[in-house]
């Protein structure tokens, strides 16, 4: 992030917190400098799908095609 967005602290600071959060979640795992990524995991909660979508949207930042999303989703 840093050779992106350049040396500053709060740059810093908001990746930390967005790799803490991602294995907070069961994302991925971390083990000192390495960061791995663990399988999908299924998500049944009607609410949390919504928001999950709402939120891929809100990236997104335009109207996106569900084989867009499948095509995103079965490459990881």
């Amino acid at each position: 992030m840093s050779e992106l967005y350049g040396e500053r602290g709060n740059i810093k600071t908001a990746t930390r917190a967005v790799i803490q959060t991602q294995v907070d979640w069961g994302a991925i795992r971390r083990e000192g400098n390495r960061i791995e990524r663990l399988a999908p995991k299924p998500v049944a909660d009607p609410m949390k799908v919504s928001w999950l979508i709402e939120a891929a949207l809100r990236y997104h930042g335009k109207a996106m095609a569900l084989a867009t999303r499948g095509a995103r989703t079965s490459k990881a």
